[in-house]
């Protein structure tokens, strides 16, 4: 779905906007999750290049930021596929194992020492 009149799916979009494949490439790296400067290296364009393309990106879609114009990216289908999405598994603690940061044990209530309040603090 990649080319598509955009005014149809962005009301603020542009009339008749559509987008250039240096633009589609730049798009797909925002919905990859690439910073600028990540962006401008794996296209070997420098970090300005790549601001302007996203205004241009921005101003043809309607977005008015960066995580407007990822969810745009990722409603024309620039998104990761679902085997490339990260999703963590969950741990599965051991019998024994702490799962605080300092080692103490679950069990064990964790104090908080505060000194006594006066009228001005």
């Amino acid at each position: 779905m990649h080319e598509t009149d955009l005014p149809h799916l962005f009301p603020a979009a542009e009339p008749g906007a559509s987008l250039t494949p240096r633009e589609e490439e730049v798009l797909a790296h925002l919905a990859q999750g690439d910073t600028y400067r990540m962006i401008a290296h794996r296209l070997g364009l420098s970090p300005h290049t790549v601001d302007t393309y996203l205004r241009r990106l921005r101003s043809k879609t309607g977005a008015v930021n960066r995580t407007q114009l990822t969810h745009v990216a990722f409603r024309l289908g620039y998104g990761p596929s679902g085997s490339e999405v990260f999703v963590p598994k969950p741990r599965i603690r051991r019998s024994g194992e702490h799962s605080s940061t300092n080692g103490a044990a679950d069990s064990a209530p964790v104090r908080i020492h505060r000194a006594p309040r006066t009228p001005y603090s």
